[in-house]
């Protein structure tokens, strides 16, 4: 991932309202989703395999926001909330220079 998506992930992540008028599942992965499209980069895939790696959540059918669902069960979060807590963790690591 180039630096530049992942700065632009960071602000997105810590501004999401900046973005998207309502926080919510739906937007944020309609909005990772277009980002992706938009920029050719895979970031999605990244997150599904950084949360199978370090937090033991496989991927199923619901793809990568299942795994953020199971997370926040798992955790006691809401889904925005362990979305931005995952994304952080994962822009912070060495696996988002993928």
């Amino acid at each position: 991932m180039l630096e530049e998506d992942k700065k632009l992930l960071l602000h997105f992540v810590t501004y999401t309202s900046m973005y998207i008028q309502i926080v919510d599942k739906m937007n944020i992965v309609s909005f990772i989703t277009g980002y992706e499209m938009g920029r050719k980069i895979n970031f999605s895939e990244n997150l599904s395999l950084y949360l199978q790696k370090e937090h033991k959540v496989e991927k199923r059918s619901t793809g990568w926001p299942g795994q953020i669902a199971n997370y926040s069960d798992k955790m006691g979060l809401n889904w925005v909330a362990a979305f931005k807590q995952i994304t952080l963790a994962l822009l912070a690591s060495d696996a988002s220079k993928e």
